[in-house]
């Protein structure tokens, strides 16, 4: 009798063991995996300011060296105040400890790109306005898979003192691709959280030779990465039919600066490259036409 009873309660036991481990442990294990992004999905960098009076600004330790939850992604040199939500360079970095403000002051901005995914990504960066800011420009310093490019921001322009958005551009990421932020002079400039918004994967040709391999199912003009840029960038764009086709270049004013593509095309991916020679800086238009369809896209170009 109890020999019988005890077969039962062995067989629960083994069974409730096998639920408890399904339930508490393969979720931990799912959790481990790297998560992509999907299209329209935003990563939001933070940076890891930490005050201990809310009210007052407060100077730091200025290496990054997992004290007081620093951010691994979100890398200083020669900074070392933080107010509230956000960083600052500082000629007041007088204390004991602090760097010297007048030394190159810096902070740069690594989202983890192997984890998130490869591809095309738009960024904003956050910091605060206010006529207390430096009188030159924050650089901001792209790194990317075209290159590099740099775009400078004014901060010391009259507001409230509010954290502001700026559009820093398209860019196609890939891992160890970053942001760096730049301090030029003694005064201060402020930098907050940045964002990443994941616009899908590369637009680079496919090799034909891979498994897989299809023709695009539709004509579109995917537009130029890098944009801004202040060098060269490489216009994407994809045809699902054999067909006449010219890629121009044009001002503002309707004026033709570049044709790039002028002959008959068969259906494919096509990423051109173009480098502007005597362009001013400026908004342009790339104007893709195949056969009587016309696409257009605006481009921004820094010299």
């Amino acid at each position: 009798m109890n020999q019988s009873t005890s077969i039962p309660s062995a067989r629960f036991f083994a069974f409730a063991l096998c639920l408890f481990m399904l339930v508490n442990v393969l979720p931990a294990q799912e959790e481990s995996k790297p998560r992509l992004l999907e299209v329209g999905q935003v990563y939001l960098l933070k940076t890891d300011a930490h005050t201990g009076d809310m009210g007052s600004t407060q100077p730091k330790q200025d290496v990054n060296d997992g004290k007081n939850g620093d951010n691994s992604c979100f890398i200083r040199h020669n900074i070392a105040r933080a107010h509230l939500n956000y960083w600052y360079s500082s000629k007041k970095q007088v204390e004991e400890g602090e760097p010297d403000p007048n030394g190159e002051q810096w902070v740069d901005y690594r989202p983890p790109i192997h984890v998130l995914g490869a591809g095309r990504y738009s960024i904003r960066a956050q910091y605060r306005e206010g006529r207390n800011r430096a009188p030159y420009p924050a650089v901001y310093v792209i790194h990317h898979q075209g290159g590099e490019s740099r775009i400078e921001k004014g901060q010391n322009v009259p507001g409230t003192g509010g954290l502001v958005w700026l559009d820093l551009g398209r860019y196609e990421l890939a891992k160890d691709d970053y942001i760096r932020v730049i301090d030029t002079g003694a005064s201060s400039i402020s930098f907050g959280h940045m964002e990443f918004t994941y616009l899908g994967p590369s637009l680079s040709a496919p090799n034909k030779d891979d498994p897989g391999f299809t023709l695009p199912i539709l004509c579109e003009l995917h537009g130029n990465f890098p944009n801004p840029f202040n060098a060269g960038t490489m216009i994407h764009y994809t045809l699902h039919d054999a067909a006449a086709v010219n890629l121009e270049i044009y001002d503002l004013m309707g004026r033709k600066q570049a044709t790039l593509v002028e002959k008959q095309q068969s259906p494919g991916f096509y990423s051109i490259r173009y480098n502007p020679l005597n362009l001013s800086s400026g908004t342009y238009y790339i104007r893709l036409s195949v056969g009587y369809m016309h696409l257009t896209s605006s481009m921004i170009y820094i010299k």
